[in-house]
This record gives C-alpha cells, sequence and structure tokens, in this order.
C-alpha cells in the first residue's frame, strides 16, 4: 500500500485500497483526514474552553510560546465550537491591548469567528476556494482597504499570498 499526503494537514495517509485515479484518490484521502481532524479540533476546543475557565487565556508568559500557540491555533480552527473562538477572540484582544500578543495572530482569529457567525471578513485571511489557480477570500467588509488593513497587523498583500500559495 503507498501513501498521499493529505492537502488539509500534509500528513501522510495509507492511499485507499483500489487507487482511484488521481484526483478522486487525493479526495477520498483527504475527506478521511478532514474527519479526524474535525474531531480532534472539535475534542480541542472543548479542551481549551475548560483550561481559559479554570486558568484564564494561556499566554506565552503563563505558559511558554509553543503552548501558547498551539492554544491560538486551536482556538482558530475551533470551527464547531463558536462559543470559544468569541471568548477567545475577546481575550486575545485584551492581550494584544497589553502588548502580549500577536496582532497578525488576532486578524487571522477575527476574520474565522466573522466567517464563522456568517458575516464579512476584514483581513482577507479566510479562503473560500480556488478558482483559475488562486485562492479566492471570503468576502470582505471592505475589500478596497483589505492590504492596508492587513499591512498594520504584519500581514503580507493578499497578491502575494496568492502568489505564495497558487499551485506550482
Amino acid at each position: 500500500m503507498t501513501a498521499t499526503a493529505c492537502t488539509t494537514c500534509r500528513r501522510r495517509q495509507p492511499s485507499p485500497p483500489r487507487p482511484a485515479p488521481g484526483r478522486a484518490r487525493r479526495r477520498a484521502v483527504n475527506r478521511s483526514c478532514i474527519r479526524t481532524c474535525s474531531t480532534l479540533t472539535a475534542r480541542h476546543g472543548d479542551r481549551l474552553g475548560e483550561v481559559v475557565d479554570q486558568h484564564g487565556w494561556p499566554a506565552a508568559g503563563l505558559v511558554g510560546e509553543e503552548a501558547a500557540r498551539a492554544a491560538w491555533l486551536t482556538a482558530q480552527h475551533a470551527d464547531r465550537r463558536l462559543d470559544v473562538q468569541r471568548r477567545a477572540l475577546r481575550l486575545r484582544e485584551q492581550a494584544v491591548e497589553a502588548g502580549k500578543a500577536s496582532p497578525r495572530d488576532l486578524a487571522f482569529l477575527r476574520d474565522r469567528t466573522l466567517v464563522n457567525e456568517g458575516r464579512k471578513q476584514m483581513y482577507g485571511t479566510q479562503i473560500a476556494g480556488v478558482k483559475d489557480g488562486s485562492p479566492v477570500p471570503w468576502p470582505c467588509e471592505h475589500p478596497e482597504r483589505t492590504d492596508a488593513l492587513r499591512a498594520e497587523v504584519g500581514i503580507e498583500p493578499f497578491a502575494d499570498y496568492v502568489a505564495e500559495h497558487a499551485p506550482a
């Protein structure tokens, strides 16, 4: 049996027993990995909610850089736990104001939360899909100001992001 890298999490997954032609095989592996990742992020979102209840936001000064980054990533990907995302967003806003967290990470979390609420994002960090080989963002509140807003928080211009993530 061969292995294929998942396009979602980049982990190597066993290929289906009867490999389908190219694209179909990748989709099958990707669906399996998405289910696994969704289950894990839901569990991790639950646990992050418990940690925040008991100890407050796990900031770098409290838990170290690596664990603080993991907490942010957990909130960022806890799409089934909008309550956790909203709470993390409020706490991250406070941390950014106090100079204890990255405005860049806050921008990603803000956009993710807005998209999950069915609203327009601010920074164009959340991608809806791919059209003609280029990432297409979910609708933005002020598309004409997206690159200026991105620059304010240290995110590269959208055109640079597209060029970096476009298929080779």
